[in-house]
């Protein structure tokens, strides 16, 4: 049984990037706000025991966590404006 932990970070060129993370470490899978995956990292002595099925299963399921919880500009917005009513757009 693996749990993911979904993170996020900022790169050097200004992207965010979303990470998944098994846990026990083993794989982590990063995509950008596209959902291209732009990194994908690999412990083969924690993976071996998974067999192929197990590998393959852990991967998508990882795969579609980070797609998922991809960082998302419009909800930034949403969650700047609920923390600064100032910053809310008038209503048209």
């Amino acid at each position: 049984m693996h749990d993911i932990i979904i993170t996020h970070y900022q790169d050097e060129d200004g992207i965010v990037v979303t990470t998944a993370a098994s846990d026990p470490a083993g794989l982590t899978i990063s995509c950008d706000t596209s959902g291209k995956i732009v990194d994908v990292g690999a412990k083969p002595d924690q993976l071996r025991p998974l067999n192929g099925e197990g590998l393959s299963e852990l991967f998508t399921t990882m795969g579609l966590g980070a797609f998922a919880h991809r960082y998302d500009p419009v909800d930034r917005v949403t969650v700047l404006s609920a923390e600064n009513p100032a910053r809310q757009e008038p209503n048209r």
